[in-house]
């Protein structure tokens, strides 16, 4: 029994950081995304209801080789449905 607690402690110990680390990249992510956003004068009123994986996409699709007007399409179109929802 005490070797379970012990390993479970030293388990704790080792994933709490990490789940730590991913929730700042997490945060530094959206802030440049928001950053990006603001930069082209897209609404960002529905941001907190993006999932991290719109996130990614919108991300991606600022990076993308896609016109202005592309980008902006796409990406209002990710936000107006997080906004639904």
């Amino acid at each position: 029994m005490k070797r379970t607690l012990t390993a479970a402690a030293l388990v704790m110990a080792t994933i709490a950081p990490a789940a730590h680390a991913m929730e700042n990249e997490a945060t530094m992510l959206t802030g440049a995304l928001y950053n990006g956003l603001t930069r082209m004068q897209i609404d960002t009123a529905n941001m907190s209801n993006l999932t991290l994986g719109e996130v990614n996409i919108i991300a991606s699709i600022l990076h993308s080789g896609d016109s202005e007007g592309e980008k902006r399409r796409l990406i209002d179109t990710i936000i107006r449905k997080a906004g639904e929802r």
